[in-house]
């Protein structure tokens, strides 16, 4: 099996973590998704969303967004991946938490990053 650079780099990044957190619920879910598939392979991954039928759809292993890679890995991979509402119970318990959060880019090529900031913020509160 031929792994590919990103799938290394997680392996030698997340192999001194067992339980990881991926909250989903920025950015419509593609990173945090992503990331949380992808990382469900080999560890055990919570994804924490506020939408009851994201939550729903990933524990029935159904994409709650249109990529086929993730509706593919859902449908034909073995993977360690729940998903909760619960994100204080999710975090308290995790080894590692992703935080996938939006970065407003505007034409200038300037970055906002004051919506992270918010993110990450509400994400610690629990919100």
């Amino acid at each position: 099996m031929v792994l590919t650079q990103w799938e290394t780099l997680c392996g030698l990044f997340f192999a001194f973590f067992e339980k990881i957190v991926v909250p989903i619920l920025t950015s419509g879910g593609y990173v945090g998704l992503s990331i949380a598939t992808l990382l469900s392979q080999h560890h055990q991954v919570t994804a924490v969303d506020i939408v009851p039928e994201k939550v729903e759809m990933i524990n029935n292993r159904k994409s709650p967004i249109q990529d086929d890679y993730i509706e593919k890995y859902l449908a034909e991979k073995e993977l360690n991946l729940t998903a909760t509402l619960d994100a204080k119970a999710a975090y308290s318990d995790a080894d590692f938490v992703v935080i996938a959060a939006p970065t407003n880019v505007y034409s200038t090529n300037h970055i906002d990053v004051a919506s992270s900031k918010r993110t990450r913020f509400a994400h610690y509160m629990g919100y």
